[in-house]
Formats: C-alpha cells, sequence, structure tokens
C-alpha cells in the first residue's frame, strides 16, 4: 500500500504520455485519409475520367397550337410538350498532362439514347409544331442585304414554300434531322454552308461528338484551383464577347469538378461552351443526395439582369443600337455573337427571372423556381458533384418584315423552340462509396482525438488521486509526530 500512490501517478503520467502521442503521432499511427497526389513519373494519381455521373438530357417543347393565328398578327398560344428523356453517356477520353501548369487535357465524347421508359409515354415519332428556326434566321439575314439582293433571295425562298412554322417528327426536329431544301438550294447556290449535309436538326450531329478540348487544372499548386478551366481548344478567351471581362474563360467546365472546402459564402462559376459563357451560383440552401449531405447553389438573377441596369453585363449586349436600345431585358441574352450570326437568344425556361414584357408575348408561360432555376448540389469538404441541372430555354427573334407575306404581321417578339435540362448525378453505388470512404476518413481523423482525449482524462484522474493520497500520508505523518 505504501507504494501505491507512486503506481498511481507512474500510471497517471504513462496515460498523459499516450495523450500527447495520440495528439501529435496520431496520423501515423492510425492512418490518414488518402489524398490525391503525383505518381513516380510526375503526373497526378487524380483522373478527371474516375468520376462519372448518371446524365440525363430532357427536352420540351413549346407546341405552337395557333399557327395562322400567330401570322395574322394575334398572341401565340403555346402548350408544353415533353419531357423527352435521353441518355447521355459521357466517354472523357484523356490526351495530356501539362506539369508545369499542373493541368491535364481531355475531350468528352458524348452519346445520346432515347429512354421511352423515362419519358411518360411519349414517343420520338411525335409530331409538333414550333417555329421555323432555319427559315426565321435566314429572312431576318436576308433583310440586312440591299434592295436587289433581297429581291434576288426572295425569289429562291419563296419557291420552297416554306413557312413560319415546322411541323415534323420529335425525332427529325432533334437528333435525326431532316433535308431543309431551302437551304440546300442556297447552299449550292452561294457555296456556302448553313448546316451540316443540308440536314437540320436542333441536335443533328451531336451524337458521338464533343466540345473541343479542355485544359483543367488539378490544384497541385494551390488546391483551390481544383476543376478550373485553364484552357478550351489552347485558348483562355471567348473571342466573341468584346470586353475583356467577358472574354475570360474561367470557372468549372459544365460544373463536374470544384476545389474542397466550399462555404455558403462561396460564389461558383460555371463555363459551358452551348451557352458561350460563364455563370456565377450562389448558395441557396442544404440538401441531401442520395443520403449525401450538400449544399445547393443556384444560377444568381443577376446573370440575366437588363444590361441597362446591371452595367456588367453590357459586354454581353453584341448589338446594342442607340441609347442601347436592342439589348436584351431581364432574363435574356443573346447568343449571335457565337452562333454565326443567328437571332437566338437564351433564357432560363418559361421566362423565369424575366421581364413582363416577355412573359406576356405569348400565352403558355408558367415560370416555376422548383422546374425552372439551374442549381448545382456539391459536398462542401470535398467539392464533390452530387447533382446538376442546368435549365435552359432557346428563343428566336421573331420581327415583322414587309418583304416575306407571313412575317408581315407579326409581333416584334423572342418566340421559344424548346426548353432543355441537362442532369448529372451521383450514382447510388458511388454515393454508398464515398459514405464509407468519409466514415473511414472520420474514424481515422477521430480516432486519435477520442485515445487522446480518454488518455489524457485517465492520466489526470489517476495523477490527482496519486497526488491526494500523498497529501493525506503527508498529512497523518505530520500530525504523529506533533502528538
Amino acid at each position: 500500500m505504501q507504494k501505491l500512490p507512486y503506481i498511481l501517478l507512474g500510471t497517471g503520467f504513462f496515460f498523459l504520455a499516450v495523450s500527447l502521442a495520440s495528439w501529435y503521432l496520431g496520423p501515423v499511427i492510425f492512418g490518414q485519409p488518402q489524398q490525391g497526389g503525383n505518381n513516380a513519373e510526375g503526373q497526378p494519381t487524380f483522373n478527371p475520367s474516375q468520376f462519372k455521373t448518371e446524365n440525363y438530357l430532357k427536352v420540351y417543347f413549346f407546341n405552337v397550337t395557333n399557327p395562322t393565328e400567330v401570322i395574322a398578327g394575334q398572341k401565340p398560344v403555346l402548350q408544353e410538350v415533353g419531357p423527352y428523356v435521353y441518355q447521355e453517356d459521357s466517354s472523357r477520353v484523356m490526351s495530356s498532362f501539362d506539369a508545369e501548369i499542373g493541368a491535364v487535357s481531355y475531350r468528352d465524347v458524348e452519346a445520346f439514347y432515347f429512354r421511352p421508359d423515362l419519358s411518360d409515354e411519349l414517343r420520338e415519332d411525335d409530331v409538333v409544331t414550333i417555329i421555323n428556326m432555319p427559315y426565321v434566321g435566314l429572312v431576318q439575314e436576308v433583310s440586312k442585304l440591299s434592295s436587289l439582293s433581297r429581291v434576288l433571295i426572295k425569289g429562291v425562298i419563296t419557291r420552297f414554300n416554306e413557312g413560319l412554322f415546322l411541323t415534323k417528327t420529335v425525332n427529325e426536329l432533334l437528333f435525326g434531322g431532316f433535308r431543309h431544301e431551302l437551304l440546300a438550294s442556297l447552299s449550292s447556290i452561294t457555296g456556302e454552308k448553313y448546316v451540316p449535309n443540308n440536314t437540320f436538326g436542333i441536335f443533328y450531329g451531336r451524337n458521338n461528338s464533343n466540345y473541343g478540348e479542355f485544359s483543367v487544372s488539378m490544384g497541385l499548386k494551390n488546391k483551390g484551383d481544383l476543376g478550373k478551366i485553364v484552357a478550351w481548344n489552347n485558348t483562355s478567351e471567348l473571342e466573341w464577347w468584346k470586353d475583356k471581362k467577358c472574354r475570360k474563360l474561367e470557372g468549372s467546365y459544365d460544373g463536374s469538378l470544384f476545389p474542397p472546402g466550399i462555404t455558403q459564402q462561396t460564389i461558383l462559376r460555371i463555363f459551358h461552351p452551348a451557352l458561350c459563357r460563364t455563370f456565377k451560383y450562389g448558395f441557396k440552401e442544404e440538401v441531401v443526395v442520395r443520403g449525401i449531405p450538400g449544399y445547393r447553389f443556384t444560377l444568381l438573377p443577376s446573370e440575366l439582369a437588363d444590361p441597362r441596369i446591371r452595367a456588367e453585363n453590357m459586354c454581353y449586349c453584341t448589338n446594342p443600337g442607340e441609347n442601347n436600345e436592342n439589348c436584351p431585358k431581364d432574363g435574356s441574352y443573346q447568343l449571335n455573337a457565337c452562333s454565326k450570326g443567328a437571332s437566338v437568344s437564351l433564357s432560363l425556361p418559361h421566362f423565369l427571372y424575366g421581364s413582363e414584357e416577355y412573359l406576356n408575348q405569348v400565352t403558355g408561360y408558367h415560370p416555376d423556381e422548383s422546374l425552372h432555376l439551374s442549381h448545382v448540389d456539391i459536398e462542401p469538404n470535398t467539392g464533390l458533384l452530387l447533382k446538376l441541372s442546368r435549365r435552359v430555354q432557346v428563343n428566336l427573334h421573331l420581327r415583322p418584315l414587309r418583304l416575306f407575306s407571313d412575317f408581315r404581321k407579326v409581333s416584334n417578339m423572342l418566340f421559344p423552340s424548346i426548353w432543355t435540362e441537362n442532369t448529372k448525378e451521383i450514382p447510388a453505388p458511388m454515393a454508398a462509396g464515398f459514405m464509407q470512404k468519409m466514415y473511414s476518413a472520420y474514424i481515422q481523423i477521430m480516432l486519435p482525438t477520442v485515445v487522446a482525449g480518454i488518455a489524457l482524462l485517465i492520466g489526470l484522474i489517476l495523477v490527482i488521486l496519486a497526488l491526494i493520497i500523498l497529501v493525506i500520508r503527508v498529512r497523518k505523518e505530520k500530525t504523529k509526530y506533533a502528538t
């Protein structure tokens, strides 16, 4: 019993030593979460092709129910038809790694397959009526020519009995395409290719194609740069915009990859070639995607604000006119600068956040944030993409023209043709594997802390207990000698 306090004291100091060792040597003793790095050749062990998502394209048509009345000057009455759902299989083909800047280059080859089982019994042979995009675009361009040229080309155009609206099958309007005799004839005369193979389809030629080569930072020098675009087809600028700020190529390519450490104050930047520019997303709310907690970021309405009100958007107005009168109003931006001059404007579906003027141009708009707002869901600690929904409406600028009879009475408006939703979502097996890895990482991080805490508590208790026993003994000895 005489040695008890010294045994307790020694044991206590042992546990205190274990506590200190756990704090400082825990990662070595218990292991640590695996992080990206370089292999023996100096190339990154991280590979963008490792990250697979379930990708779908959903297409909705604005079916025109009163085409004759529209030509007579009445308001279009539109019926939304869709979704026509296509599975997107994306193959990421790696091409090179630049060790100097820490960037990997690759191409995304995309293939699309119609999924009738996901399309609410809709079929690709369904027939819809939409605005005749190639015809309207051609007529708009002809109207800019000299009087003699307009008359000559009008003679060619009127021979083909083209109308303001097209009635075709879904497959013809999208991926299958159809031979456009008017454009074929003009192409033979002018020698200019208006559409590939004289065939028009909104997505004709997109199957098994890619948008070119992207170089993306691996974040080897600065983890905050992970996923950022370095170059697209060997350029870091978008040459079609007139201002340096708008020409800058920045952000994550298609929202596929983000750096770790995302916070609710983070502003995400996402670029997609089809949209011709980068868009900003801000934090909206916390979400759970397939069991993984994340942050939802949504497209900032200011990105589509009237440039006369938000000066930052003025460089996206490519044909402002006098006093900027030709610039788009809230909810839209012009695509003609990067679409070979076509009078195309993009917006959110149903002109969500759009000007009342746009909303009142047709009957059939029902804007709804839950259905029509683009968003991206991110696991904030790792930057892992959980889910993305990119929603876009394609509009054609329609205006009255005296030269062609079916244009004389139409309203000056943005006429919608389709809207699309591209979705990417982490597959269930990958989500489960991610949660398992996160749990393992959590254990690896917390185990040293728990061991250190327990050892510290036991050590302090034993040391204090030993000191109490020693103090009691000393007092007893003093009392004994005093008596």
